[in-house]
């Protein structure tokens, strides 16, 4: 996390964002028996957010 974060300079959302894609392709591949790797379902390996704040400038 901290090499995409510092070195890749991406946002807690963005790494948030793919982190939940990859689960979801892994989630769909042990259903269709293609792997039964489900390390993908610990605790360590969760989606991390962070509170946005938008403006609008009139």
């Amino acid at each position: 996390m901290e090499y995409l974060q510092e070195d890749c300079e991406l946002s807690p959302n963005t790494i948030g964002k793919h982190l939940k894609n990859i689960k979801m392709f892994m989630n769909s591949a042990v259903e269709d028996a293609v792997t039964d790797c489900i390390g993908h379902r610990q605790k360590h390996f969760k989606v991390i957010r962070e509170e946005i704040f938008k403006f609008i400038l009139c």
